[in-house]
């Protein structure tokens, strides 16, 4: 026979003590009465700890979810600040690109007007030479 739960089963203690001590202890005895009074405050001192690690149980879990919330904000934050910084070093770097760029394009541009403008001159001068030649020469055929 199984006792029900939180029910002592009477007979195996007896069983037990007659085993272990040599005692032979009767249902009725006085014994089983200090063996219910011990159980009965076992149970409610496991029910008032239960009680308690519930609570704390909960407690931990409230404590869990604020400090989710201001991880995810300081994380949010973090986030924020380094994608403002790499903002700023983007635009920094485009910045600098862009001067670059055009200081490229204007000496680009110098040096082509350069070489146009020497070209121009070298022609010039080969057209004034030309010139000179073809007039000492037309001036000793008419001589």
């Amino acid at each position: 026979m199984v006792p029900e739960k939180g029910r002592i089963d009477v007979q195996r203690l007896i069983g037990a003590v007659a085993a272990r001590h040599g005692v032979l202890l009767k249902p009725d005895d006085a014994a089983f009465a200090l063996v219910t009074m011990n159980q009965i405050i076992l149970e409610e001192t496991m029910g008032e700890l239960l009680e308690a690690v519930e609570q704390t149980l909960r407690e931990f879990d409230e404590a869990a979810v604020r400090i989710q919330g201001r991880a995810g904000s300081l994380l949010a934050d973090e986030v924020k600040g380094a994608a403002a910084a790499i903002r700023h070093d983007l635009e920094s770097d485009i910045a600098t690109a862009g001067k670059q760029a055009r200081e490229f394009v204007v000496e680009v541009h110098q040096a082509h007007s350069r070489s146009a403008r020497e070209k121009w001159l070298a022609l010039g001068a080969a057209s004034a030479l030309l010139l000179f030649v073809a007039g000492i020469f037309v001036g000793r055929v008419w001589q």
